[in-house]
């Protein structure tokens, strides 16, 4: 079942996307929340929606609400995730030095996946 929240604080919102059917639409109508305009997907055949979520649908929406946030006047600060990253390098080392193949696998793959998005 997917799940729909708008930050108090922030006024961004989160989710997971809707089911849809095979012809790309939703199965459930969504209309309190036209204002992200994904109540009704019509995708490529064989693109998933998952890639039109990612890549169009909640950059979008993010990026029109930070706009809107700006607007309001709210100051947004770019963190640099560079001290840190480095910072914990040496516990992600530790952690890898002793991990299982497995586990180094699925570090692998989060690592890759989160570059992707």
């Amino acid at each position: 079942m997917p799940y729909f929240a708008i930050s108090k604080t922030s006024g961004l919102v989160s989710g997971s996307p809707p089911e849809i059917t095979t012809t790309g639409e939703a199965k459930e109508d969504i209309s309190s929340i036209n204002f992200l305009a994904f109540s009704k997907v019509n995708l490529p055949t064989g693109e998933k929606f998952s890639d039109a979520w990612n890549h169009e649908i909640w950059p979008e929406a993010t990026e029109a609400g930070m706009k809107t946030l700006e607007e309001q006047g709210v100051e947004i600060i770019e963190v640099d995730k560079e001290p840190f990253k480095e910072a914990v390098q040496p516990v992600v080392d530790n952690f890898l030095a002793g991990a299982s193949d497995g586990q180094k696998a699925l570090y692998d793959l989060l690592i890759t996946t989160r570059e992707n998005y």
